[in-house]
Formats: structure tokens, sequence, C-alpha cells
């Protein structure tokens, strides 16, 4: 009601010649009284540079758009106190318009809170339908803070977040709990990725009636942990030894040592990167398709180095994770085959025949792998294998008889939307189940810990806002379908005005940047 009446009588002000408080109270029937208080404010606030284009309609909806981005995008996406945003806003003069108070805007923040999880549940019920039909490659694991812990179970293809929950403990009778609605909400779970703990895993074969594999990412990590760190403290000691040491005997011992840990460390370093390119289904040398059973066997001989290099190294290993590592190699190992047979009885539905079979699975597909696994990588030595692997096949690919012919059918890109699915679908790691952990723990950290109702809210915009390089949505890329903007809702359904600005309080913040931009 003040706004609006405020942005008449400025309007009124820039068209009329006649600017008497009669005059304005008679035109806006309003009264007098009413008018003088409306000027003053005017009046109050003239000195700042935007203040002819905040007194209007337009400028006051930009104003009320960057106060609700700010507490969205500053406050809930990315944890900012708000008493920080306070401080910010008022730097920029908004103040002057908006009640921004630290604790106006944490109301308004916790108006959203609800506004956002509403929306879930809305998106969550459109989509029932669709979720009958879908296969999810499902992954799982756990946080740990001080007093509590967060499951998370996520959908890897797409990157959804199936559920989040706060609990105390991460025992089986509790992952039941929180995964329970989603066993009739989806068509089947076609596997479950972990790090091979005994819960998880008996998750997968008891609840979710699927197989388990191991994830890649905690096998690296088993042995990386054992060996990163080792060889540089000990060259570092060795080093400090050698300078002191005056008995040549002693020398050429430490020496030889110092030798064994250099080398030690570089063929470490090449196992971090045999290991990861051993688990995929085509070889990378020749990019032919791989089964299980050369899997297990190239693991077990990065095992067999890695434990020379101990041995060697004279490395400790006080947890024994090399041998937990040599235990999960069948675990891992095993979706190569699965893999082969997802991708043969989706080609059924096309009813090929057995040449175009054998060219889409040993030609094309390669070559769609490839690409897609170089999008992905962020290591640069592993990018370069795959590009020489993705340069095999295309060779391969285009020495085929049928290549020619099937690229310029009709059904060509029928063919290159089924070679990504079927890609997608090779998931050998939790990589983003870790990086959703790591930004829990950040969240908990800024926050001093995470409610149930943010945690909600941080799913919801994790599932629906945030967007890959191709610009899709988790949600978009599960559900194969279009939902409804998460932001626009928000602003629609934001109830009321913001807050109005309070007497000014001296000495609360300090003076606000426009105004040092001004004297400048």
């Amino acid at each position: 009601m003040i706004r609006q009446q405020i942005i008449k009588i400025q309007l009124l002000l820039n068209n009329c010649k006649t600017k008497t408080i009669a005059a304005i109270s008679n035109t806006l029937n309003i009264s007098r009284d009413c008018i003088k208080r409306r000027l003053k404010i005017i009046k109050f606030r003239k000195h700042h540079p935007c203040s002819v284009s905040f007194e209007t309609e337009a400028g006051q909806k930009w104003l009320y758009l960057l106060v609700i981005l700010t507490i969205f995008y500053f406050g809930i996406k990315s944890n900012v106190g708000s008493n920080v945003l306070a401080e910010f806003l008022h730097m920029l003069g908004v103040g002057l318009y908006i009640g921004v108070s630290s604790g106006s805007l944490k109301r308004v923040e916790q108006k959203i809170d609800g506004i956002i999880n509403n929306f879930g549940l809305n998106q969550n019920q459109l989509f029932t339908e669709l979720a009958k039909n879908i296969d999810i490659h499902a992954a799982g694991d756990e946080t740990y803070f001080e007093n509590f812990n967060i499951l998370v179970f996520m959908d890897l293809v797409s990157g959804f977040i199936l559920k989040e929950e706060i609990t105390t403990d991460r025992k089986s009778v509790t992952w039941n709990a929180v995964i329970n609605n989603l066993l009739s909400k989806f068509k089947s779970f076609a596997c479950l990725i972990s790090d091979g703990s005994r819960v998880l895993k008996n998750l997968s074969s008891n609840t979710l009636k699927c197989i388990h594999f191991s994830d890649l990412f905690h096998m690296l990590n088993y042995f990386s942990s054992v060996m990163r760190f080792q060889f540089a403290s000990k060259i570092k000691s060795i080093d400090k030894k050698l300078t002191t040491c005056q008995d040549e005997q002693e020398i050429k011992i430490l020496s030889s040592e110092k030798t064994n840990l250099i080398d030690g460390q570089k063929t470490f370093k090449q196992q971090l990167h045999d290991v990861s390119a051993a688990v995929h289904p085509f070889t990378i040398k020749d990019s032919e398709a791989k089964n299980t059973q050369q899997v297990v066997i190239d693991l077990n001989e990065s095992y067999t180095i890695l434990s020379d290099i101990k041995k060697i190294c004279n490395l400790t290993d006080a947890k024994n994770k090399l041998t937990t590592f040599k235990n999960q190699i069948p675990f891992a190992a095993a979706q190569i085959s699965e893999w082969w047979d997802w991708a043969n009885i989706s080609l059924m539905q096309f009813n090929v025949s057995n040449e175009i079979c054998d060219w889409l699975l040993k030609y094309f597909l390669p070559t769609i792998y490839w690409q897609l696994q170089i999008n992905k990588c962020r290591n640069k030595a592993m990018e370069q294998s795959y590009i020489t692997a993705l340069n095999i096949a295309k060779e391969k690919l285009s020495k085929h008889n049928l290549t020619k012919e099937i690229t310029a059918s009709e059904e060509y890109n029928q063919w290159v939307s089924w070679a990504k699915w079927i890609t997608n679908h090779f998931q050998r790691t939790t990589s983003p189940v870790e990086g959703r952990n790591g930004v829990l723990s950040l969240a908990s950290h800024f926050c001093r810990g995470i409610t149930a109702i943010r945690l909600k809210s941080l799913t919801v915009i994790h599932n629906y806002h945030i967007r890959r390089n191709d610009h899709t949505t988790a949600a978009e890329r599960l559900y194969k379908a279009k939902h409804d903007s998460l932001l626009m809702y928000i602003l629609q359904e934001i109830s009321g005005e913001l807050p109005l600005p309070r007497a000014k309080k001296v000495g609360t913040f300090p003076e606000p940047l426009y105004l040092q931009c001004l004297a400048a």
C-alpha cells in the first residue's frame, strides 16, 4: 500500500506541472498528512543514484527480484548467513526501499524454503506415471557429521537424488526405512553401486533385489591412501639423512632406497591410470570388447604390482586396504558382463539383423562410448588415452562396409540415441554421490549444521534447478520430460510484499558503498 502510494506520487511529480500537496491529495484521493509522510520518504532517499528508477513500478519489481534472488542463490543455495546478506544489500542502498535486516531476510528465507519443498512435492507427483517405466542405476553412501549422518541415495545415470535423509545411524533398518517408498515408485533397480559396505550389499540383495557392484572411486582410494603420501615422506627423510651422513656404505644404501622409492612412486602413478583404464567394456589399446574375466585379470595384475611396490619400498598398510582392494575386484568387474547383457537385450526391441547388430556393438558403440568418456574426463593423461581409443574406433568404423549405408539412412539418429543411452548406463563410480557429500559437508560447515527443511530444499535445488553443460536438470534427464521453473514458481508463490525499511539505526552498518563512489 505504502509503496504504491509513493509510486503514484512520484509519477505525478514527474509528469504534472502542479506539484502542491493539495493538488496531489485531490488527484490521488489521499489525505494531505499521508502525502507529507510519503514526500518525506522520497526526499530522504533522493540521494541514491538510482532513486528515480526505484520509485517506479518497474524499479520496485527489480528490487524485489534482486532481494529474492540474493536470498535464493546466496542464502539458500550457497549457505551464506543472513547477516552477510543484510550488509551486502545495505551497501547497494537496497535498505532504503526494502527491509533488509538479518531478521527480515531470515524470515523471507524460511518462507522460500517452504515454497521450494512444496515445488519438489508437486513435481514428484506430476512425474509419478513416468517413474513407473524407469530402471534405476542407484548409488548409496553416507556423510558423517558430529551428531548425525546424512544418507544419500542417487540415480547415477541422471544424477537425480532419489533420497536424502538425516539419521542418527546407518544400519540396514535405517536404510530400509529411508528408501522404502521408492521400491514401488520405479519400474526396477538394475544395480546398486557403493563402497562395498556390508549394509549396502545387504540392501541391494535383500531390499532392492538387484546386483551390487563395487565402486571404482573407492577402489582407487584404497591403495592410493596407503601409498600416496608415504613416498614423499620417506624420500624427504632419506634426503635429510644424506645431508649429514659420512659413511659411504650407508650413503649407497640410502641412495638405493631413494631410487626404489622414486621408481615405486612412478609405478604407483601408472597403476592409478591402469586400474582406471581396466574397468571399461572396451580395451583402450585396440577398442575391442572386453568381458568380466579380462577385467579381473587386469586388476589382479595391478594388485600384484602394487603389493610388490609395498614390499620393496617398505610401505605400511595398517588397515590392509590393499587386501580390501583385491576383495572388491570381482564386484567391480562384474558390471562389464552385465552391461553387455543390457546392450544385447535392448537391441532386441529393434528387431535388427545379426549383421547390423554386430556393426552396432563392435564398431559403432565403441566410437560413441569413447567420445562420451572424453567429454566427462578431467584427467589429461586419461583423456589422451581415450582420444587414442576413439581414433582407433573411428578408423575401424570407417572401414566397415555397412558404415556408409547406415550413416546415410533415416535410422542413423535412432542408433546414435541408443548408443548414448546404453553408454550412460555404464556407471563405474559413485563420484556424483561423493561430490554431493562434499557439498553437504560444506553447507553444514557454513550453517553450523543442516536442518531437515534446508536439506529438502537443497535436494530440490539439485534435482530441479542445477544444470549440466547440456543445459538439462537431473529431473529432465531422469524423466525425459520438461518441468516448471523453480525460480518462477518461487516468485509466483511467495505471498505478500517484502518488508518495508525501518528508520535507519546509526552505526548498524558502514557507510553504503554507493555514497563512497559518489564522493570519489
